[in-house]
């Protein structure tokens, strides 16, 4: 198991990943894919669990 310490600069790691991302994304210009891929698989678990 981690300590705190470790815990923390995982944590920070994923941060400063997810910015890096985000960045991309936002200069590529591809949220609407983005959007639409998470629009997706929402309809997906939906459909699968019967709501709709």
């Amino acid at each position: 198991m981690l300590n705190d310490k470790q815990k923390k600069i995982v944590h920070h790691r994923w941060v400063i990943f997810a910015i890096i991302i985000a960045v991309l994304i936002t200069v590529l210009g591809l949220w609407p894919i983005v959007f639409y891929f998470g629009a997706g698989l929402l309809m997906l678990y939906l459909i699968l669990e019967g709501i709709i």
